[in-house]
């Protein structure tokens, strides 16, 4: 070869060697850059995780919606999740002066007399002395003119103890005596107390009940209460008290109300943990059970599990049959899969919070996809506010023709953003939970009665959680479940206007008077008749604008 050709063959090689190293830097490059992407949606995740937090931490709990960055106007959209069924009383703006911010009720003349003229009065008379009664500029006497002025206040009255002496009177049939070997006596009929040789009277049950669970205040505080009153009663009675009461009287109740519940087609379904020093396990749970606003023998039944699995959901729903709203819980959608006399209605409250998580305002980011699908989800429920006072057939109407087209809308959306782009973090979470349960989103569209939310067993449930910041575990499972019956009973009590201790105090006073309760027929002590109402029914509070809310 000549000295050319090598020369050529030299530079051939050193061409191939430089494309080979080219290739290889590029394949380099294109790792590097594909971890540098992957780099960049981690941090944006990471991103979208921390600002997540610092709102759950610092910002406003409130989920209505901020388009565009600028304060929203107050849609009527309740706090912490409620999906805007409460709206603001538009009837009573005459009684309203609105101030930046806020409404501020304008004062009512003469509540404050209507208010005070409720309660037992007491006249204390205050008169000059004799010395007093002399003029100060000619010292000569004054003679009395009349009432000047009077100042009312009110006097709070500590609670108090008495001992109530059930004295049981016996008699003798003379005649008989004369005429037998042995006397003839018969004793009058003392009422039955719910334990015997026990402080646990009615009353002194009630009371504990409606402090640990009405007032959230634990046993071991209510101890300190009680020693006020010189009455040494400990945690360990009071736990007792409540175990045995709901065991022995109160827990017939707790059937007949899960029995009523079985009766009915739709229910609102949630549970939230609780701790149970018994269990083995980290976390045991409190479902309930909602009735639905349609039916009128409404009731709420909690229960109290060592878990949440499919087994356990079945003995808490027991032969329930029909439409359950609920967060779409795998252990739901298993049960309604596996039966066809259940179907779930997903809940769009709960829906519109994923979006709502998703939707951290950056300055200067604008109008995006999430903001877009808030709005839409906030349409939805603004049509369903306006529906309220309609019929049940009405509504139905309503939604087939106006509703259903929103929900194709804002399916159509979410589907489009899923495949445009490439979304992360808790937008691409609210898309796939979306998609994945849309069909259960249409099912409200199937009957008037049903809601949008599910906030019905949301604030139930809430009671378990209020409840849990201040006696955050139970040390037996009867504890746990002693305290299922009694919010029971107290919340179902709440939803017809029937005060919850004199419902326990009432229960608790009849109910050991019955000779075989197994048995026994106790629709007349349910909450919604005519016999509860009127011996435990809620007093209309004077001058309390909220009254009508706080059933």
């Amino acid at each position: 070869m000549t000295k050319e050709e090598l020369e050529i063959l030299e530079k051939n090689k050193i061409i191939e060697e430089q494309a080979l190293e080219i290739k290889h830097l590029q394949q380099d490059l294109k790792v590097a850059n594909d971890k540098t992407d992957a780099l960049a949606l981690q941090l944006e995740e990471m991103t979208q995780k921390m600002l997540h937090f610092q709102k759950l931490l610092f910002g406003r709990k409130k989920e209505t919606h901020v388009p565009n960055g600028q304060a929203a106007a107050d849609t009527g959209e309740a706090t912490n999740g409620s999906s805007g069924d409460t709206s603001s009383n538009e009837s009573d703006d005459e009684k309203k002066t609105k101030v930046k911010g806020y409404t501020r009720r304008k004062k009512s003349v003469g509540r404050k007399t209507e208010i005070l003229d409720q309660y037992p009065q007491k006249d204390i008379n205050y008169y000059l002395s004799e010395e007093e009664q002399v003029c100060r500029d000619c010292h000569h006497s004054l003679s009395y003119v009349g009432l000047a002025s009077i100042t009312r206040e009110l006097k709070f009255i500590p609670a108090t103890l008495e001992c109530i002496n059930h004295r049981q009177h016996s008699y003798k049939c003379d005649h008989c005596s004369s005429q037998k070997d042995t006397d003839q006596f018969v004793k009058s009929k003392l009422p039955a107390q719910p334990f015997k040789n026990s402080f646990g009277s009615a009353s002194m049950i009630a009371e504990t009940v409606y402090q640990k669970y009405e007032l959230k205040v634990p046993a071991h505080r209510q101890e300190q209460h009680w020693r006020k009153l010189g009455f040494p009663l400990s945690r360990t009675s009071i736990c007792r008290w409540h175990i045995d009461a709901s065991k022995y009287y109160l827990g017939f109740i707790f059937q007949a109300f899960h029995a009523e519940l079985q009766k009915q087609d739709i229910v609102h379904a949630d549970e939230t943990t609780y701790r149970v020093l018994e269990s083995k396990k980290s976390r045991t749970y409190y479902w309930v059970l909602h009735s639905s606003k349609h039916v009128e023998n409404k009731v709420i039944c909690f229960s109290h599990h060592d878990g949440r699995s499919g087994n356990l959901f079945k003995d808490v729903i027991g032969n329930f049959h029909g439409t359950i709203h609920c967060d779409m819980y795998v252990v739901y959608r298993n049960a309604s899969d596996s039966s066809d006399d259940l179907e779930l209605a997903a809940c769009w409250a709960h829906l519109r919070r994923k979006f709502h998580e998703a939707n951290v305002v950056i300055k200067g980011q604008g109008e995006t996809p999430v903001s877009e699908i808030m709005e839409m989800i906030n349409k939805i429920f603004e049509k369903e506010r306006e529906w309220a006072s309609l019929s049940i057939v009405d509504r139905l109407k309503k939604r087939q023709r106006i509703l259903k087209k929103l929900f194709n809308e804002l399916f159509t959306f979410i589907d489009q953003c899923a495949a445009n782009g490439n979304p992360i973090g808790k937008f691409s979470e609210a898309l796939v939970y979306a998609q994945n349960h849309r069909t259960r989103f249409y099912t409200v569209l199937n009957d008037g009665r049903l809601e949008l939310s599910n906030n019905a067993a949301e604030r139930a449930i809430r009671t378990v959680v209020m409840g849990r910041k201040n006696y955050p575990f139970a040390a037996t499972f009867d504890g746990a479940q002693a305290g299922a019956v009694l919010l029971s009973l107290i919340e179902t009590a709440k939803l017809h206007r029937v005060d919850g201790k004199q419902y326990i105090e009432y229960l608790l006073t009849h109910l050991p008077n019955i000779i075989d309760i197994t048995n026994a027929d106790l629709s007349r002590y349910l909450p919604w008749t005519d016999e509860i109402q009127e011996a435990c029914g809620l007093k209309k509070v004077i001058g309390d604008a909220g009254y009508n809310k706080a059933a």
